[in-house]
C-alpha cells in the first residue's frame, strides 16, 4: 500500500499545472502594463519639468515664475503666456511640439518541466531482472506584448493629472529595471545638448529632422530545480520497487525592450504639424528597429559558415 502511494504521488505531479496560461508583466515585475507606461511617462515628465524650471530660473527677467510653476500654482500654458524674456520664450516654443515615442516590447516566457521514474528489480542466481518506467510533462508559455505610446514635450507637461504619477517609483529597480527609474534625464539632456549645439542631425535614411533614440533592453531570469530520489536494495527473490525518482524544474524569463525616440519638428517658415512631427518620429523608430534587425542578422551570419 505504501509503495502504491509513492507511485501515485510521483506520477500525479506530472499533471499539476505550473505555468501561467497567459504570462503578463505584473506576474513578477509587480507593475501592470498601464503602470509601466505611467512609470516612463512620469519620469520623462519630471525630467522635462526640471529642465523648464532651471531654464526659467536662470533668466533674471522671469526667474520669479520658476517657483510658481514648480509648485503647481501655474501650469505650462500660463508659464508660456507670462514669460517676457524673448530668448527663453523662443526656446520653449521651439521644443513645444518635439515628439517622444516609447516603443515597448514586453516578452515573458515561463517553463515548467516535470519528470518521474520508477525502477523494480528481481534478483536471481545469475543476476537480476530490472524494469524502468519513466514519464515527463514539459510546459512552456510565452507572451510578447508590443505597443507604442506618443507624447509631445508640452502635451506631457500639461495633460496628465498629478494623480496619474502618484504611485510611480522614484528609485531604480535592479531586478526589473522597467519597473523603476531608468535615467531618462541623460536621454533628454543628451538630446537637448546635441540639438542646442547645432550638431544633431537626421539619421541616414530617416526623417529630415534632428532625432535621438535610445534602445533599452532588460533581461531577468529566475529558475529552480528539485530532484528527489529514493533507492533501496532488494533482499529476496521477489519483484521489489527499488527506486523512485523525479525532478521539477521551473524558470521565468522576462525580456523587456523600450526604444525611446526624441524628434524635433523641422525648422522653417512653415513649421510641421503635430501629425507630421509624429510621423517623423515614427520613421526614426522604424529606422532604429531596422538597424537592430540588421545587426542581429549580421551576428547570425557570422556564426554560420557559408551564410
Amino acid at each position: 500500500m505504501v509503495r502504491s502511494g509513492w507511485i501515485l504521488l510521483l506520477f500525479s505531479t506530472l499533471f499539476l499545472p505550473g505555468c501561467a496560461i497567459h504570462p503578463v508583466p505584473q506576474d513578477y515585475a509587480g507593475l501592470s502594463t498601464y503602470a509601466i507606461v505611467a512609470q516612463f511617462r512620469c519620469e520623462m515628465r519630471g525630467v522635462l519639468k526640471d529642465r523648464v524650471v532651471n531654464a526659467v530660473r536662470s533668466r533674471n527677467l522671469d526667474a520669479y515664475l520658476a517657483d510658481d510653476y514648480d509648485s503647481g500654482r501655474i501650469d505650462i500654458d500660463e508659464l508660456r503666456h507670462k514669460i517676457r524674456d524673448p530668448d527663453l520664450k523662443g526656446v520653449l516654443e521651439t521644443y513645444a511640439n518635439a515628439t517622444i515615442l516609447y516603443d515597448f516590447a514586453l516578452n515573458m516566457t515561463e517553463l515548467n518541466n516535470v519528470s518521474g521514474s520508477i525502477e523494480v528489480k528481481r534478483p536471481f542466481s545469475r543476476g537480476l531482472d530490472l524494469i524502468g518506467i519513466g514519464a515527463n510533462a514539459d510546459h512552456k508559455r510565452q507572451n510578447t506584448r508590443s505597443f507604442t505610446i506618443e507624447d509631445t514635450f508640452f502635451k506631457l507637461l500639461k495633460y496628465p493629472p498629478s494623480k496619474y504619477c502618484r504611485d510611480t517609483r522614484n528609485a531604480p529597480n535592479f531586478d526589473y529595471p522597467i519597473a523603476g527609474r531608468t535615467r531618462l534625464e541623460d536621454t533628454v539632456k543628451t538630446f537637448l545638448d546635441l540639438n542646442q549645439s547645432g550638431n544633431l542631425g537626421d539619421k541616414l535614411g530617416g526623417p529630415a529632422t534632428p532625432t535621438l533614440s535610445d534602445d533599452l533592453q532588460f533581461t531577468t531570469k529566475y529558475g529552480g530545480k528539485l530532484s528527489p530520489d529514493f533507492t533501496r536494495n532488494p533482499v529476496d527473490l521477489a519483484w521489489k520497487l527499488t527506486k523512485i525518482g523525479g525532478s521539477y524544474e521551473a524558470s521565468r524569463e522576462d525580456f523587456h525592450r523600450v526604444t525611446i525616440v526624441l524628434s524635433m519638428p523641422v525648422a522653417g517658415d512653415t513649421p510641421l504639424t503635430i501629425a507630421e512631427t509624429r510621423r517623423n518620429a515614427r520613421l526614426a523608430l522604424e529606422k532604429a528597429n531596422a538597424e537592430r534587425a540588421q545587426i542581429s542578422l549580421e551576428r547570425i551570419s557570422d556564426r554560420i559558415p557559408g551564410f
